[in-house]
């Protein structure tokens, strides 16, 4: 991975959650290029746009405040739009790597009791054995294209879960580690990031989630991100 800008450490507000940074951004900068994935790319509006439509479609399924939906997908733009749909409709997302054992992602959505999972139809047959539903970001006639892109009335606080991560298990049975928006910014974070996401495996802390903790992803806040 590399970063290619003036990075500096940045104060954020401790009231606000991820997404309201990337709102912010989103409504400052709409015609800015915000993801880069191949031939395709996305302005600031237009993910803003296609993660409100998810977000309303999972606060149909009851997805709020504390709900666990969980991510099963490759590095792609259905990635970042999933993480960012959960999060405005008020949601707390389960990163999944698609290469763990079927046993281990069983074991992790059982036991997070997550509702619904998000991701693409080549994982679909694999994920599909459980109680949680099992929604294909990539497929074509996928049900949250005709749902509005209006944003949601945002009912999360900074105390709110922003996502769990669940440990390797080395040592006995995974363990879910419980990150707030909030516990984010105690941290710090980095503002105004180049991003390269060109190596193998997870890069970015958007990725880098799917099997640690990556405490950064409050860069959405204004990050250019490139997957390659």
């Amino acid at each position: 991975m590399s970063t290619d800008s003036n990075t500096a450490q940045v104060d954020y507000p401790k009231d606000k959650c991820v997404h309201q940074l990337f709102e912010e951004q989103a409504r400052r900068t709409p015609g800015q290029v915000a993801l880069v994935c191949g031939d395709l790319q996305l302005t600031y509006g237009e993910l803003d746009s296609r993660a409100n439509q998810l977000a309303h479609y999972l606060r149909a399924l009851g997805v709020g405040p504390e709900v666990l939906v969980g991510v099963c997908v490759a590095r792609s733009v259905q990635m970042v739009i999933g993480m960012l749909g959960i999060l405005k409709a008020g949601g707390a997302y389960l990163p999944l790597d698609p290469d763990y054992p079927p046993e281990r992602l069983a074991f992790i959505l059982n036991d997070a009791q997550a509702p619904v999972l998000l991701s693409q139809q080549c994982f679909v047959e694999r994920l599909s054995n459980g109680k949680w539903k099992v929604i294909a970001l990539d497929k074509e006639d996928a049900p949250i294209t005709d749902v509005p892109a209006e944003p949601l009335r945002d009912e999360v606080k900074a105390y709110n879960l922003t996502y769990v991560i669940y440990t390797s298990g080395s040592t006995g049975l995974p363990k879910g580690v419980q990150i707030t928006h909030g516990s984010l910014f105690e941290l710090g974070v980095l503002a105004s990031a180049h991003v390269r996401c060109d190596s193998p495996g997870p890069s970015n802390a958007m990725y880098r989630s799917s099997t640690r903790d990556g405490r950064s992803t409050s860069s959405l806040k204004s990050v250019r991100v490139i997957i390659n």
